[in-house]
């Protein structure tokens, strides 16, 4: 790993030491809370969901700690904490890449989920509908509102509905599926392909996983070109491997199929 990205993590362990409402993280939680602010200041991915950690009021506690970062390394004048108020979420979120994803939201499949039976491309799929608009159609409107909004004040409405703010954190993690709930906010015995791209430096004992995502089996079929296996696997590697190596890291990517009684969206 080169000194840079090394030292910058860190930094941000020492940063977290000296905020009150963060020091008494566990080494452990500090150091996957470091990896992940590092990766979003780096601009290997454009945002980070906090979700090691619940801050009581974490838009004073992350401004006073982005506040202590910058005063050390000006990279972090580049990251934001976005606050989702719905679900009392937090983002780190690098602004030079935020600013890039209406450029790039037309990649990303958008499928609305419900419980009724319905047929996707002349096949039926029984306990939910899946609709791709990747390809088929253009992405929800009011995710590309949203969108233009946070990329010009780095701010979220804080009366965003759900079926706006679940899609958006896909787009902002950079999953290349997004799930848009309907009547039901769960897919339930649903065969789903799995996907982690993880990372590991010289000297580590164990992997970081960066971003961990679903999509349901049977759309692998439906859109091959799209979405199936060989082609996310494909899309992930060419996104992220010339980055993740310039940084010093190996990156792993696996795929495998689970059936879960119950997702949580």
């Amino acid at each position: 790993m080169p000194a840079s990205a090394l030292d910058l993590v860190g930094l941000i362990e020492d940063v977290i030491g000296t905020q009150r409402p963060l020091r008494r993280l566990s080494v452990q939680k500090r150091r996957i809370f470091a990896l992940d602010l590092a990766f979003v200041a780096l601009a290997l991915r454009c945002a980070w969901l906090v979700d090691i950690i619940v801050v009581p009021e974490a838009e004073e506690a992350y401004a006073g700690l982005l506040q202590a970062l910058r005063q050390r390394e000006p990279i972090f004048h580049g990251v934001e904490h976005v606050f989702e108020h719905g679900s009392q979420q937090s983002f780190f979120v690098n602004t030079s890449q935020c600013r890039s994803l209406l450029n790039t939201v037309s990649n990303v499949a958008f499928m609305s989920v419900d419980q009724e039976p319905q047929l996707v491309g002349g096949q039926p799929l029984s306990h939910w509908m899946l609709m791709c608009y990747s390809q088929l159609a253009e992405p929800p409107p009011d995710v590309l509102q949203v969108l233009s909004h946070l990329a010009e004040h780095f701010a979220l409405p804080s009366d965003l509905p759900s079926t706006t703010a679940i899609p958006l954190a896909a787009v902002l993690l950079g999953y290349p599926v997004a799930y848009v709930p309907g009547q039901s906010n769960s897919l339930e015995q649903v065969t789903l392909d799995v996907y982690a791209l993880k990372l590991r430096a010289p000297g580590w004992d164990s992997e970081h996983t960066l971003i961990k995502f679903s999509c349901p089996a049977a759309l692998a079929g439906i859109h091959p070109a799209r979405l199936s296996p060989t082609r996310i696997v494909a899309e992930l590697k060419q996104r992220f491997e010339t980055r993740v190596a310039a940084l010093g890291f190996t990156m792993s990517l696996e795929h495998s199929t689970d059936i879960l009684a119950r997702i949580a969206l």
